[in-house]
């Protein structure tokens, strides 16, 4: 009989623990058409202007403008999921990412410190829902994620060759610099509703 019973690991519990409130945490997007964040409908507002802009569905009333604006790393990456899938998929993929990197993030700054699962990856969870998330900061949460990563990896290389230290670093600025620019759309002058000037 002992011979049919698996070995159950004492972090075995805290995990699926972890792992069911995580599903939990991801069902709020998954299950309502809009998230509860104020400004995510402007975001699909404006992921539909960039993933159809330089087609014949462009809105006249809108051009692409490339600038180093901050906290736009969803123009980039929303656009070319929106080539695979509809922008209201695509764009939830994005918020859904978001979520994960700020979870995973924290789980692997801990894994390189402590060299175990601990308390970081509950705590992640418990403030995903937050003021930021409520106004609808959906960069700013990409980005938070990819600089936990970017800590955690730095962490993980510390010791190493001092080149293996050098790339690591240069593709963690790398993908930070990516995550915090990109393009936005600017509404035309000549279409703003305003009265033009009389000849």
């Amino acid at each position: 009989m002992n011979a049919w019973v698996l070995p159950v690991s004492r972090n075995t519990g805290p995990k699926c623990i972890f792992a069911f409130l995580v599903i939990a945490s991801l069902c709020p997007a998954l299950l309502v058409p809009i998230p509860a964040m104020v400004d995510y409908p402007n975001h699909l507002a404006r992921m539909f202007i960039l993933s159809r802009d330089g087609t014949a569905d462009a809105n006249p009333f809108y051009q692409v403008t490339w600038a180093a604006y901050p906290n736009l790393a969803m123009d980039l990456i929303v656009p070319r999921l929106a080539q695979l899938m509809s922008v209201e998929s695509a764009t939830r993929v994005f918020y859904l990412l978001s979520q994960m990197l700020i979870v995973t993030g924290a789980v692997a700054i801990e894994l390189v410190v402590k060299r175990r699962f601990h308390v970081a990856g509950f705590v992640a969870v418990m403030f995903l829902y937050n003021l930021p998330f409520a106004w609808g900061f959906l960069n700013f949460e990409f980005g938070l994620g990819i600089a936990l990563w970017g800590i955690a990896t730095s962490l993980a290389v510390q010791e190493r060759y001092w080149s293996l230290r050098l790339g690591v670093h240069a593709a963690r600025q790398g993908a930070e610099g990516a995550a915090a620019l990109a393009q936005a759309p600017l509404p035309r002058e000549a279409d703003c509703g305003h009265d033009s000037p009389p000849a």
